[in-house]
């Protein structure tokens, strides 16, 4: 018999306005527990586990090396030592180890040294595009999303091998990290809609990061053909446009993952930052994001925190059995003009009331 807990877009980032990852406190709580049950036990940390795109270094280079990745996950170790520690707690346990899937915005596991300063930090630890065990199978999901997919991980710049960076990822090294920056609350909030009609100003200013750059993109394109970001996937801008109006940036159609699934039982997805659980033949879960976010009733004005949640998979023989378990952290409910004044002392009581979670 074995356990498969899924965890997905966690997101740690390096302690900065930019980092949307402060549930240390509980996240550490569930996996210390788990590293104290007996049994085989895989803790599959399903993509975005680390935020390299919003890390900044002294800057947010699009060309991105091994050496840049490297020093970005120490960035990331030193804000949140306390679950790197309690990572490698569990994976020293008999019969548990850790599953890294590799996702957008973590695309920089693919560098063979950034792998074995994870696997020396913390273990028993293996990295994959997808986890399949019996009728398993978990995956980030960045790769049926139009925007957020890579044809090949790498490409040649200057001499040096680099990230091949998909087209959203660009974007958010160009242009959106800057507004994240501006407004690193709001960028927490779902749905866009509820934002913009509370908001309106925020559609103008994503109009002109969007419009930046695909002006940096094309300037690119013509002055440095190698360049990381030069890659415009075919049909983008009717892509962007249809997105756009439906105020919807992740994958539209989650019945394009059944039809991927092929033979799987239990199939277990990120990426969409959305709670969703679709059962039948094939059991399609997305337990949402480990991110601090917040769903904005576009009547009231109130902002709701989300709940964090993961997958608890048991594999006993040809036996399949699941279910979402919701982590208890107990947050206030904010007003979103009070938010708005002042989104650095929101910050602050988040991470506050986060931090009481234990």
């Amino acid at each position: 018999m074995k356990h498969i807990l899924v965890f997905g877009d966690i997101e740690m980032g390096a302690g900065t306005v930019t980092d949307d990852f402060i549930s240390d406190t509980a996240f550490c709580r569930v996996i210390d527990s788990w590293a104290r049950r007996k049994g085989a036990v895989d803790l599959v940390l399903n993509g975005d586990t680390f935020d390299f795109l919003k890390v900044n270094d002294g800057e947010y280079s699009s060309r991105i090396t091994e050496k840049i990745s490297l020093r970005r996950l120490g960035m990331i170790e030193r804000a949140h030592a306390s679950v790197f520690e309690s990572l490698k707690r569990f994976a020293e346990k008999r019969g548990k180890r850790i599953v890294f899937i590799i996702g957008n915005h973590d695309q920089d596991l693919l560098f063979p040294k950034v792998q074995r300063r994870l696997r020396s930090r913390l273990g028993r630890v293996v990295f994959a595009e997808m986890y399949k065990l019996g009728g398993v199978r978990i995956e980030h999901g960045h790769h049926h999303d139009f925007l957020n997919r890579w044809e090949r991980p790498f490409r040649m710049h200057a001499g040096e091998r680099v990230l091949n960076v998909p087209f959203g990822s660009a974007g958010v090294l160009t242009s959106y990290v800057r507004l994240k920056e501006e407004h690193p609350f709001l960028e927490r909030i779902h749905t866009h809609h509820a934002l913009f009609q509370w908001y309106p100003k925020m559609v103008r200013k994503l109009q002109m990061k969007g419009f930046w750059h695909v002006s940096q993109v094309l300037r690119a394109k013509l002055f440095d053909s190698t360049h990381p970001i030069t890659h415009l996937p075919r049909g983008i801008f009717k892509e962007l446009y249809k997105r756009w109006q439906e105020s919807d940036w992740n994958v539209p159609d989650i019945s394009r993952y059944v039809r991927s699934a092929e033979s799987a039982r239990i199939y277990v997805l990120g990426h969409r930052h959305k709670f969703r659980v679709r059962e039948g033949k094939t059991t399609v879960i997305l337990p949402d994001t480990w991110r601090d976010e917040y769903v904005l009733d576009g009547r009231t004005g109130r902002l709701y925190p989300k709940a964090k949640r993961y997958v608890h998979i048991i594999v006993k023989g040809r036996k399949h059995f699941w279910k979402v378990v919701t982590v208890p952290v107990k947050r206030s409910v904010w007003s979103f003009k009070d938010v708005l004044k002042d989104e650095q002392k929101y910050l602050g009581l988040a991470a506050k009331e986060e931090k009481r979670a234990g």
